[in-house]
């Protein structure tokens, strides 16, 4: 009997490694051909509402989304050139196909760059309308705080950088000395920081709460003047807290296998933000802007789309008239 069941759970971990492992990789060629689908459609709606983006309180921090977006669409679209010239090139010049490869990290750990820098943003996002909402008396910290932060944005980036560099050579000399509780200790170090980074966007999720709570509706917390910004915000967030959670149960399996260190989840989680958390930024955008998409869709032309696209600025006044 006890043998019986032994069975029927290792068949059940069986499954479950499975089920992982297809939704692991269904997670990310899925998230990468819909960015491939969906980006250019969110340029085009940026570059046409950007100049009235530009008049509200949180357009730097869309324009620094906008600019995330971009970027970590362009390096794997270079990275896959980069890695088929490789291909080519290592076999009768390995130090330059090793050459080409570091290059390719180097682009891995810029976009990882990214998305950690990403999700301090949204915290910090939310800590500012939490304040603003229960505590009024602080709009003017919180406001020249958010000016603040979106003018030294560049400092949140090497601040993580530096966080990386400790870590590697914390990594390094414990390697040096031969120190395997040093190397443990630093790696149980960074994961502790990495999931807290993670943690941050179920707190901003949480945050948000209380306001809509207090409301009863959300309508009334979004104001006439600020309420697409806010709403995009708020929304964004959401989204990626509900794709935290359900990540959160695809890699439970990393917990039930005791061999598995939770240091080793880290580059699972990295490549799964990498791919899904610029696709939040554009769905929860062209959501914002649904109305703006669905004219969009109907009067689309070949020639205008091309031509939006190719410019770096676009100016637009009608549309100005329509997201009002």
């Amino acid at each position: 009997m006890n043998t019986a069941k032994v069975l029927e759970n290792v068949k059940a971990m069986g499954v479950l490694r499975l089920f992982v492992t297809v939704s692991f990789y269904g997670i990310l060629i899925t998230g990468f051909f819909l960015n491939l689908l969906i980006f250019p459609f969110y340029m085009y709606v940026y570059k046409k509402n950007k100049e009235n983006d530009g008049t509200t309180p949180l357009s730097p921090v869309t324009n620094h989304f906008y600019k995330m977006v971009r970027t970590v669409y362009a390096l794997p679209m270079c990275s896959i050139v980069i890695y088929i010239l490789k291909t080519f090139i290592a076999v009768e010049n390995p130090v330059i196909g090793d050459l080409l490869m570091d290059i390719i990290y180097v682009f891995l750990y810029i976009m990882y760059l990214i998305i950690q820098v990403y999700h301090l943003l949204i915290f910090l996002l939310a800590v500012g309308r939490f304040l603003l909402y229960f505590f009024p008396k602080t709009k003017e910290t919180v406001l020249s705080a958010q000016n603040i932060l979106q003018r030294k944005v560049k400092y949140i980036y090497a601040l993580f950088i530096v966080k990386d560099f400790i870590f590697l050579l914390c990594l390094e000399i414990g390697n040096s000395i031969g120190s395997k509780r040093r190397v443990e200790l630093a790696k149980n170090c960074y994961a502790a920081i990495f999931f807290s980074i993670n943690l941050l966007i179920i707190i901003s999720a949480i945050l948000y709460i209380p306001i809509v709570r207090s409301v009863g509706k959300l309508a009334i917390v979004l104001s006439a003047k600020q309420s697409k910004p806010q709403k995009y915000i708020l929304w964004q967030t959401m989204i990626v807290f509900i794709f935290k959670m359900v990540t959160s149960f695809v890699f439970i399996d990393f917990f039930l296998d005791k061999a598995a260190v939770t240091f080793e989840l880290i580059p699972y989680i990295i490549l799964t933000d990498i791919v899904i958390t610029p696709l939040i930024i554009q769905i929860s955008y062209l959501g914002f802007n649904k109305r703006n998409i669905g004219i969009l869709l109907s009067t689309l032309k070949i020639l205008p789309f091309s031509n939006c696209l190719a410019r770096k600025t676009s100016t637009v006044h009608p549309m100005r008239r329509v997201i009002q």
